[in-house]
């Protein structure tokens, strides 16, 4: 009886070894695909702040002058704001 509670100690510390060695590569695994992910971040990121710069130099008003000279605009835009009563309350 004690021979086979010996062997089950042992049976049972060889398990968790192995289960523990187990986890440490998974672990391994798991880090390599976060820094995966991190780098994708990253490049995201930049890409992202890219289109931001490029969404902006399409927006301003440089940007429309210099397409409306292309197209060969003659006449300046009369802006309308809203202050003026008669296009705020649409009379």
């Amino acid at each position: 009886m004690k021979k086979f509670g010996v062997q089950l100690i042992i049976l049972v510390f060889l398990a968790l070894v192995v289960v523990n060695i187990g986890i440490f590569v998974h672990s391994i695994v798991l880090g390599a695909d976060m820094n995966a992910y991190e780098l994708n971040t990253q490049k995201l990121h930049q890409e992202n702040l890219d289109l931001e710069n490029q969404m902006y130099e399409v927006d301003s008003l440089s940007y429309a002058a210099s397409q409306a000279a292309k197209l060969n605009f003659t006449q300046p835009a009369n802006p309308i704001y809203l202050e003026n009563l008669k296009y705020a309350l649409n009379r």
